[in-house]
């Protein structure tokens, strides 16, 4: 019983610092802009049509969904990145991505919505 107590008490001692550690690092799918929601539609269908194919938007849901077409090291992605208003003003845009096959040499969700969100960027959202 003491051993098990002990044990538990080392694992958890171990792992805390890591637990916070996590909750301090930015969410890499979501960035918060200062523009109006209407506005960030607008220069974000802009910015992944630059880049992507669109394959569905909604003004009313603030909602792009659009694909990564295949590539020599990806199978391809299908993604979205929808927009909400931010507290204290301003707009939070997520990207979420789901791979399409099972080839990927290095692709990643994190990768891909730094890419989105800096076509987002280079158009003029801040």
């Amino acid at each position: 019983m003491r051993m098990s107590v002990l044990l538990f008490t080392l694992v958890a001692l171990r792992t805390l610092p890591a637990l916070a550690r996590d909750e301090d690092k930015p969410d890499p799918l979501r960035r918060v802009y200062t523009a109006a929601p209407d506005a960030a539609f607008l220069i974000m269908g802009r910015a992944i049509a630059s880049k992507w194919v669109i394959t569905h938007t909604d003004k009313d849901l603030c909602l792009v969904a659009f694909e990564k077409k295949e590539s020599l090291f990806s199978s391809g992605n299908d993604a979205t990145a929808t927009c909400e208003p931010a507290e204290g003003g301003g707009t939070v845009i997520r990207i979420k991505t789901r791979q399409k096959g099972a080839l990927s040499l290095g692709a990643n969700e994190r990768g891909f919505a730094k890419d989105v969100f800096t076509e987002i960027e280079k158009a003029g959202l801040k």
